[in-house]
């Protein structure tokens, strides 16, 4: 999955970017979102834009990869162009530029800079936040796991495709619940792990 692509970029990366520091980078992304909510030149975004893919292709990371996940906002942008009328070319092309820079920003922290380092760097935030949000992101990579067996498990057993949508959506849905049903048996045993091991709601980093 993205997911595990992007902790494997980040942790084994060695592009300028990994060696940034991170606060460095915190505040770049701090400075970007600022810019996207009090600054309405065409021209800025178009220059920030530039730089980013500058960042982007000199940095080792998979430009193809970072930049069609940067585009997915656009799918969500598309309701918004459709319901809103009187808009031009140039209209829609501002609100696409400040959005996918938001998201290359974003995209390209997280795939230079390894999580304990991100949660270090935001040790201004609550104890528990902290560590809800480290374990809600290692918790993903299990259920990824738990996905992926139930994708192998029913192609090895001749689950029909999209040939008979009725079947397909059926067998989708019984996927769904017992992802759903393993992650929250899996959140439990992670719970009961962490109790006995004297976990206090702090993570050390």
């Amino acid at each position: 999955m993205f997911f595990e692509d992007l902790d494997y970029w980040a942790t084994s990366g060695g592009g300028w970017l990994h060696r940034v520091p991170t606060w460095l980078k915190l505040v770049w992304l701090a400075g970007v979102v600022a810019a996207i909510i009090f600054v309405y030149d065409f021209l800025f975004y178009g220059a920030l834009y530039v730089v980013l893919l500058a960042f982007l292709f000199t940095s080792r990371l998979p430009a193809r990869r970072i930049l069609a996940a940067s585009a997915y906002p656009l799918v969500f942008l598309t309701f918004l162009f459709f319901s809103v009328q009187g808009l031009d070319v140039f209209a829609v092309l501002y609100f696409a530029v400040r959005v996918m820079s938001v998201a290359l920003t974003v995209l390209l922290l997280v795939a230079t800079t390894p999580l304990p380092r991100l949660l270090a760097a935001a040790r201004f935030l609550p104890k528990f936040l902290v560590a809800g949000l480290f374990l809600s992101y290692r918790a993903i990579f299990i259920l990824a796991a738990v996905a992926r067996d139930v994708r192998t498990a029913y192609r090895l057993r001749g689950a029909p495709g999209w040939r008979r949508p009725r079947r397909f959506v059926t067998n989708t849905g019984r996927a769904v619940g017992y992802v759903v049903s393993a992650a929250l048996e899996r959140s439990e045993n992670a719970a009961a792990a962490l109790k006995v091991r004297g976990f206090n709601g702090r993570i050390y980093l």
